[in-house]
């Protein structure tokens, strides 16, 4: 009975238990905010399985390919244990610096 999309969305993946659309492309233009899609998933999804990494690899995959945010997708990727894609975004990243001028040392981070 809502009219709030946000609230609807959310409270819609809740109680179906069914958290796809928080990481779809659609759902994270509209709150704005992945930080809250990420917190529900880990409030919500089982700790660990399979589900929870593929949905969170998801929500990374979404930040890195259509926001074009690297930082909050390499967090994701980290969460989801994605170690070998935490690694390229990060040397991806620090060759992006350095190509800009800034130091090797503070490129890497």
């Amino acid at each position: 009975m809502c009219k709030d999309p946000y609230v609807k969305t959310h409270l819609k993946c809740i109680v179906n238990d069914d958290f796809k659309d928080l990481v779809t492309s659609g759902s994270l233009l509209k709150t704005h905010n992945w930080k809250e899609s990420l917190a529900y998933l880990l409030s919500y999804v089982e700790d660990g399985s399979p589900e929870m990494t593929s949905l969170v690899q998801e929500l990374g995959d979404e930040l890195l390919n259509k926001k074009k945010d690297i930082n909050s997708a390499i967090a994701c990727y980290m969460i989801a244990l994605s170690l070998e894609t935490v690694v390229d975004l990060w040397k991806k990243r620090a060759q992006y610096y350095m190509k800009k001028g800034v130091d090797r040392n503070e490129a890497m981070f």
